[in-house]
């Protein structure tokens, strides 16, 4: 290539030399003749080599008389030869002090190349600073000597470069899709990240750094058969002097929009704590980068419960439980209530994902394990956040955690664990160790009772902030107990009603020791029982008055659809004088232990059940004690006792009669 330029030149030469002689023109030399120098241009770097129609730049620097002067030619890359119209030729070649160039091609945006690249040329939109290389990506490129270009002599006419890329190559192809999309995702405005340099300096055959515009969107050429996107970036030796990449703005290599939601593609992993120099592209390589957009969905398979612990320890200490009124707290019978896991208890789940958002499942035990009902979703690499609820007033529809039909919070305990972590697909939980951070309230009544249940000052277990002026609606079990779960405050207030009857108030007032209301983890007792006094007061025979209170109260019960009456005191019933009693005036009354009458009765009135109807009926024994008046033996036949038989009145069984 070099050889045959070198020829041609030569034999010019020596016609014009022959066409002087054979004119026998005379002439003197005032200067020496201008002496050819060769060009010997070599490429190392793993693309095929140069491209036609690349241009090389060549500057050649003299000094003579201490006049500087630089001379420049082209050269352009043609069938596989360097070729120039103006090939390089001085006259005093021991002057030369310095020779540059470069390789690049000759139009870029309109634009002649002369002794200075500068990469701005690129930019197709300055106020934006794009450089769109989607036309032709080759059109871009630009090579540099490898290093300091070796002078030529009088002896070695010949400029020897070695060539390298000047910008690094990267392509980014093989896009697969994380299957967080169902459909394959429409790609958008990939945009590689680069600087805006301010031009190569050839006399240093560096790039001169970046200018104030700062950073560049470089469009990429897209190879559509491929699906890659290739792009070239120019590097920031004003920041490293070895010619390589410093990555921009936090590693952002590039930039894409996925389905219309932009994407950030980092060079490094971990930017907050990569340095400078442990990220880059180096100058003349080609980068291949395969992508992966989005991440693939997990999906939890499976809950750890070997260790899931219980909450509940022992259960609320019946020993330490206190009693809100005059009454033990011993009132009725007391329940340590939970302490283990049984048969279809649930658990919650909560998962958090920065792509699914809040998603719940449920955790069923079947006695011997916990089973999951639902899914939960999140994206590897994704860090999701996860907790556990036990909170029976709870349950999961549609994905989203609700109260039960006809359920409060405070209705029930709600306990959250106390650890849960997610490994890989797997949800560990443990609520070892797990705190009660509420009290309870056990309302005493009557077994099986629907009862009416008003607070002030009342926070919830579940809920974060109180809820004054809630009522409740609560069932007693078979032992006359129903519970609230929460914390009541100073001042706070609660109140028990059937109906309109009102069973029991309370207010937790500074005077009775709850100057920072109830503690947590600790039981309150509450009786709520519809009570008559027995004892009357304590006296030892009741009068017309009394009878007439007695009367309205066991009426007052009875219009709020108590049927059952709890009467206190070791002579609980001695009426002084008791002739005749109402229709089913002692039915249900469960609790009698012992009723007595002073007088002969003569009149008994039955409605749908007798007027004795389980009477005594959840005492000890099931039976109440009966004292009749002496002359009750002599009373009409249907009114008489049967003592032997132990009964009395339509076929009433008592635990004894005593006749006085």
């Amino acid at each position: 290539m070099v050889n045959f330029i070198k020829q041609k030149y030569k034999i010019i030469a020596v016609l014009f030399l022959l066409v002087m002689l054979i004119g026998l023109i005379p002439f003197t030399a005032t200067e020496a003749a201008a002496q050819e120098i060769d060009i010997n241009a070599t490429y190392n770097g793993d693309d095929s080599g140069f491209i036609e129609g690349q241009v090389m730049t060549i500057a050649i620097e003299s000094r003579t008389n201490e006049v500087y002067k630089s001379n420049f030619f082209k050269y352009t890359y043609q069938g596989g030869e360097w070729v120039s119209n103006n090939p390089m030729k001085v006259s005093d070649i021991d002057a030369i002090e310095g020779v540059y160039a470069y390789v690049g091609f000759s139009d870029i945006n309109e634009k002649e190349l002369n002794e200075c690249l500068n990469y701005d040329q690129f930019i197709t939109d300055e106020d934006n600073l794009i450089c769109d290389q989607s036309d032709d990506l080759l059109r871009y490129d630009w090579m540099i000597p490898a290093e300091e270009i070796t002078l030529p002599t009088a002896e070695n006419p010949v400029i020897n470069a070695h060539f390298i890329h000047g910008l690094a190559k990267v392509t980014v192809g093989n896009i697969v899709y994380g299957t967080e999309y169902e459909e394959t995702p429409v790609i958008t405005d990939v945009r590689f990240k680069g600087f805006a340099s301010s031009g190569f300096d050839i006399t240093n055959n560096v790039f001169a750094g970046v200018s104030s515009n700062g950073i560049a969107d470089v469009v990429p050429f897209e190879d559509t058969t491929n699906d890659t996107y290739t792009a070239l970036l120019a590097t920031n030796s004003e920041m490293n002097d070895n010619n390589e990449i410093i990555i921009p703005t936090e590693w952002t290599l590039l930039t894409l929009k996925v389905n219309g939601e932009e994407k950030t593609v980092k060079l490094v992993d971990n930017p907050e704590t990569t340095l400078v120099n442990e990220a880059f592209l180096e100058a003349g390589t080609h980068y291949t980068f395969y992508l992966k957009v989005g991440k693939n969905k997990v999906t939890i398979v499976q809950v750890l419960t070997d260790d899931i612990g219980s909450p509940f320890g022992a259960g609320w200490d019946n020993d330490a439980e206190v009693g809100l009124d005059s009454s033990a707290a011993s009132i009725g019978t007391q329940d340590v209530g939970k302490t283990n896991w049984v048969e279809n208890d649930e658990i919650i789940v909560e998962l958090y994902s920065s792509k699914y958002g809040t998603q719940y499942a449920t955790l069923i035990y079947n006695g011997s394990q916990w089973n999951l009902n639902g899914s939960l979703l999140y994206l590897e690499n994704e860090k999701p956040t996860v907790c556990a609820y036990y909170a029976p007033c709870n349950e999961v529809t549609g994905n989203t955690m609700n109260l039960r039909t006809g359920m409060l919070y405070g209705m029930t305990e709600y306990l959250e664990a106390s650890d849960c972590q997610v490994v890989n697909n797997t949800i560990s939980i443990s609520f070892e160790g797990a705190i009660r951070n509420y009290s309870r309230l056990r309302i005493v009544g009557l077994p099986n009772q629907t009862l009416t249940v008003t607070t002030t000052g009342f926070t919830p277990a579940g809920a974060s902030a109180a809820a004054d002026g809630t009522t409740y609606t609560v069932t007693t079990n078979g032992d006359g107990n129903a519970f609230l779960y929460g914390t009541f405050a100073k001042d706070a207030t609660v109140t028990v009603k059937k109906g309109t009857a009102t069973l029991a108030e309370f207010a937790f007032s500074e005077e009775k020791g709850f100057s920072n209301g109830t503690e947590h983890n600790k039981s309150y007792a509450l009786d709520a029982r519809p009570v008559i006094d027995g004892t009357l007061g304590g006296k030892a025979t009741a009068t017309e008055d009394d009878i007439k209170a007695l009367v309205e109260q066991i009426k007052y019960y009875v219009d709020n659809g108590i049927s059952t009456i709890i009467v206190t005191g070791s002579e609980p019933a001695t009426f002084y004088p008791v002739t005749a009693i109402g229709v089913e005036g002692f039915d249900n009354c469960l609790y009698l232990q012992k009723l007595t009458f002073g007088s002969v009765v003569t009149s008994i009135k039955d409605g749908t059940n007798s007027a004795f109807e389980k009477v005594g009926e959840s005492v000890d024994g099931g039976l109440c004690d009966l004292v009749l008046n002496r002359g009750q033996a002599s009373a009409a036949t249907e009114y008489q006792p049967d003592v032997l038989n132990k009964r009395w009145w339509n076929n009433t069984y008592w635990k004894y009669i005593e006749l006085r």
